[in-house]
């Protein structure tokens, strides 16, 4: 994790807790939803896709991701939670 965090991938902000890697994007990294009111949460799946494939890659194997949270859903952070990597 910290040397993803040093390379900046996934917002500086990943780490493990029980178990889990929690992603976090303090901010909205994408444009359409900042343009559109009331935007689903499922917009977000384009970034847990990513985050699907960057650590199928890492750990040889497929992961599951669930969108926590996302800033468009009104939250104030992005929360991903990467799991089944182990």
């Amino acid at each position: 994790m910290n040397l993803l965090n040093e390379a900046d991938i996934g917002g500086r902000n990943l780490h493990i807790f029980d178990g889990k890697i929690i992603a976090v994007y303090k901010k909205c990294y994408c444009n359409i939803p900042k343009k559109v009111e009331n935007m689903n949460k499922k917009y977000c799946e384009c970034s847990a896709g990513w985050y699907m494939r960057l650590f199928s890659e890492v750990f040889e194997k497929s992961v599951t991701v669930t969108i926590v949270d996302t800033i468009v859903n009104g939250a104030s952070e992005c929360v991903f939670e990467i799991s089944d990597y182990v």
